[in-house]
């Protein structure tokens, strides 16, 4: 008896395996039909006059089984092909049935096939059998919609309350930047890509990781995605299913496993198979210290996995938090803080009795609020244009160069960048804390976070009825909280460990309260990490008070990466009249940590204060008694450089000019280079490498765009370009005090043309002579510093680093002369021809764009080829750039410059 037709089948075949009327085509589509099974073949389905692509999508979108006869000819058809990659991207399940000894395709590669091409009847009853699998399944799809649909309905009515309550966010996504080499010509993004809703990233991007400050709205978006994706799923069964899970709540079982756990009687795995499911993981920086790591690997297999699927996932991590944990192409969209036009439209739509304007304008400030006056009445009602531009449209009594309009662009930015009422609602989740406060009483607004805090908890305390004149509730949660990051529980708390320390009663009161949430999995958390963060500051603040050290929280070997503390001790500064005990409690412990003190609190830093901090970095950066760990000096010097405080003599500039420290290197004689002995003449050469401080003064001159500087195959490659291809704008790369990277052969040159006119000095790239002797002297050594290799002497991958570093943080890697990072931070270009090592001349009339190829001396952050010796060489195009390529210059008639520098500076 004939099976009842369950399933549809979109067979997909190349033709000349369906000519004759025994053809292996036919073979299977008359035994799939006589198992019952609707199959749809373009010759037979196809109308007259309907568009054929059309047509395919359509049938592929309706089947529910795709069998791709596969053999030489359908492996090299195009639509075949075309049908399969369909297929594939909407989820299909694709059954390949190999009728000969072709190869699959790539994109059937990783599924496996029915090898029908040895035994056609065998294959063909495993094919009907796989089917009747599938057949069993479809049998039961309505309740398994019935689940899907419940699972749903559940999550919508959940997150409800993230739709009322969600404030569009801008973002950016961080340039990816991809390197040019001649063999590849890859191109670069240039510019970051800005998004004026952050929740159309999600969908558009589909692999992204949000990062934002510690309140900034990454939570909140997340939730709401998963409500609006709950909703488009109830709508259309077809659609994915969205599964979040809080990675600070997660426990011991694999991802997998809890990921199932949210989903209930779904199966997970058959979602996946048929990338069925959006994963949103919150809280990147929230995972449990026990098992991080274990975690970590199988985040990163699910993000790779979506990446491979083109399936969407999300993750938020805290941007201090993030260096670099998912090791996969996923897009880094950082949140932005709220604009006041934002902020203006949420207090609206969330102060109660339409008092939303007034405490806008109470916290923009009451000079704001009489400019404003002043501006609506004159020129237009448009609070974007008041807020957000900076010039005026013509036709106005107000003009961009009014003084009216000049003075108040000079005080909205004050207003924008200092400790203010309106600085501080720039942030979310501080901002939702203090509407909180207004609707219950409006004349209260206060521009201290800690005593924002105090308020809400005095507000939660009050609304249960709890004693505020007894303390223990509030000390049991500050010892909590301060308990968990001292002993990397991190922010998901057993009930034992909270038993321990906060009595049934005052937790039941911390619960009624909403300060401490009992989560699905058994464990407790706080209702926000800040919260957690504003407990422990409290009982930090009496730890200090007792002198406990800044070391005992901060490792001297890691203390650069350590963040656990970084918001405790931030938020706590709400408790001073001035950061000076903090920063320098702090200074020697965790410097990067001090500055960051002295940046982002609305503490007052005393100038005493600054100079003896700046004065402690400028000293750290050498000091390798002290700071031992290359990495935690190179924090110091990205400190520095951001702060503007690294004014040693040769890394920066002076009124415009490249300050460089030139070092006298002699005629001395014979020197070895490699197997060659040379006689050089007197010069002089750079003592670092040229930084982006120091080329900063060539690309805002102008004088980048000024052919005269240029080789003509510079000229052509440069085209209409003012600044470097890679990285100019990059805050990662682009760092005053280190070296400047991406640097083409050609732009290095041209350099060296404007500050020899600039300077009236010839100055030149080395030739590989001059470099050699520079790192190698006369004395045969291997390593600037010496015959025996030091990995702790220079910024190499051993070094861990992972990044170019400060110019000038290895006095232990100087050559003889005292001249810096010739081995390691960046491989540095020479003037010589690789393939020619006497050619070292330069013919301006070149446009050999890639055929030349230039030697590069000194090995990088990035690799260690060779190994990073003074001997070592490698090629460069003319036209390739990287991250990992700089230079430094010679003055080849050094007897021109003011005086050597043959000191110690």
């Amino acid at each position: 008896m004939q099976a009842t037709p369950s399933l549809t089948i979109f067979l997909s075949y190349d033709r000349d395996n369906d000519k004759g009327e025994d053809s292996k085509v036919k073979q299977v589509k008359k035994a799939l039909e006589s198992a019952g099974h609707r199959v749809w073949q373009d010759l037979t389905d196809i109308k007259p006059g309907v568009n054929w692509p059309a047509a395919i999508e359509a049938a592929l979108s309706k089947s529910d089984i795709v069998v791709n006869v596969l053999s030489k000819e359908s492996r090299e058809s195009v639509y075949v092909r075309n049908e399969t990659t369909f297929a594939l991207s909407i989820g299909k399940t694709v059954i390949p049935f190999r009728i000969d000894d072709c190869k699959p395709p790539f994109e059937l590669t990783n599924v496996h096939y029915l090898d029908a091409s040895t035994n056609f009847e065998t294959a063909l009853h495993q094919l009907l059998e796989l089917l009747a699998t599938h057949l069993v399944s479809s049998s039961d799809s309505s309740e398994e919609r019935q689940l899907e649909l419940d699972y749903l309905e559940r999550i919508v009515a959940e997150y409800a309350f993230w739709q009322k309550h969600y404030i569009e966010l801008k973002g950016t996504i961080e340039t990816q930047y991809e390197l040019q080499t001649a063999s590849t010509d890859k191109s670069v993004a240039e510019e970051s890509t800005a998004f004026d809703n952050i929740a159309d990233a999600i969908s558009e991007l589909k692999q992204v990781l949000i990062l934002g400050e510690p309140g900034a709205g990454k939570s909140t978006t997340i939730n709401n995605a998963l409500h609006s994706i709950a909703e488009r799923a109830k709508a259309d069964q077809d659609a994915p299913l969205p599964i979040l899970l809080t990675l600070g709540t997660t426990t011991d079982e694999d991802i997998f496993d809890q990921l199932q756990s949210q989903l209930g009687a779904i199966p997970l795995q058959p979602l996946l198979d048929k990338k069925r499911v959006v994963l949103l993981f919150d809280g990147l920086n929230e995972l449990p210290p026990a098992n991080s790591q274990k975690k970590l690997d199988q985040i990163n297999q699910f993000v790779n996995q979506a990446t491979a699927d083109n399936t969407t996932v999300v993750v938020t991590c805290r941007d201090s938090e993030y260096v670099g944990q998912l090791n996969s192409p996923i897009q880094r969209l950082k949140i932005i803080p709220l604009d006041p036009l934002r902020i203006y439209k949420f207090v609206s739509s969330q102060v109660e009795d339409d008092r939303g304007d007034e405490m806008f304008w109470r916290l923009a400030g009451d000079s704001a609020r009489e400019t404003w006056q002043e501006f609506s009445d004159k020129v237009v009602d448009n609070l974007e244009l008041f807020w957000l531009e900076n010039a005026i449209p013509r036709g106005f009594r107000w003009t961009t160069s009014s003084p009216e309009w000049q003075q108040w662009l000079i005080k909205r930015e004050q207003i924008l960048r200092s400790a203010s009422l309106l600085a501080i609602a720039s942030n979310p989740y501080l901002l939702s804390l203090m509407i909180l406060l207004f609707n219950q009483n409006p004349g209260y607004l206060v521009n201290n976070r800690m005593k924002l805090f105090d308020a809400v908890i005095d507000l939660y305390f009050q609304r249960e009825g709890i004693d505020q004149s007894d303390k223990t509730v509030e000390l049991g949660l500050s010892l909590l909280s301060y308990k968990a990051l001292a002993g990397d529980v991190g922010t998901n708390f057993p009930p034992d460990f909270v038993e321990q320390i906060l009595p049934k009663d005052k937790l039941l009161k911390a619960r009624d309260a909403k300060i401490l949430v009992y989560t699905a999995e058994g464990q407790y958390r706080f209702a926000h990490q800040l919260l957690q963060e504003y407990f422990a500051a409290l009982y930090l603040h009496t730890e200090i008070s007792k002198s406990r050290p800044a070391d005992y929280y901060w490792h001297k070997d890691t203390w650069w990466l350590q963040k656990r503390w970084d918001e405790t001790v931030i938020l706590m500064l709400g408790l001073y009249k001035s950061t000076t005990p903090i920063v320098e409690w702090l200074q020697e412990a965790n410097p990067a940590l001090a500055v960051r003190c002295m940046q982002e609190s609305a503490t007052p830093t005393p100038d005493e204060t600054k100079r003896k901090l700046k004065e402690h970095l400028q000293t750290a950066l050498t000091d390798l008694r002290k700071y031992p760990h290359a990495a935690g000096r190179a924090a110091i010097g990205r400190d520095l450089s951001l702060l503007g405080w690294d004014e040693r003599p040769g890394i920066g500039a002076l009124n415009g000019i490249p300050d460089i420290s030139w070092v006298f290197i002699p005629d001395e004689g014979v020197f070895a280079f490699q197997a060659i002995t040379q006689v050089i003449a007197p010069y002089a050469i750079s003592r670092y490498p040229i930084t982006y401080g120091q080329f900063a003064n060539f690309v805002e001159s102008g004088a980048y765009l000024e052919d005269k500087y240029w080789a003509k195959g510079g000229k052509e490659w440069r085209g209409e370009r003012s600044f470097p291809r890679f990285g100019w704008h990059h805050p990662n790369w682009h760092i005053d005090n280190h070296p400047v990277v991406g640097i083409t052969w050609y732009e290095a040159m041209a350099y060296c043309m404007w500050l020899s006119e600039l300077l009236d000095l010839d100055i030149s790239l080395p030739t590989e002579y001059q470099w050699e002797k520079a790192a190698r002297r006369t004395d045969d050594r291997l390593y600037p510093y010496g015959k025996t290799r030091d990995n702790k002497a220079m910024n190499v991958e051993a070094t861990e680093i992972g990044r170019t570093s400060p110019v000038g943080i290895f006095p232990n890697g100087r050559t003889a002369d005292q001249v810096e990072d010739m081995l390691g931070n960046v491989w540095e270009l020479c003037l010589t021809d690789f393939d020619n090592m006497q050619n070292n001349e330069v013919d301006v009339d070149d446009s050999k764009l890639e055929t030349i190829r230039r030697t590069m001396r000194g090995n990088s952050w990035y690799l260690e080829r060779s190994e990073a010796k003074s001997t070592a060489r490698f090629r460069f195009f003319q036209i390739d750039y990287d991250d990992y390529v700089g230079f430094r210059i010679v003055c080849n008639n050094p007897s021109a410059l003011p005086a050597f520098a043959t000191d110690e500076r």
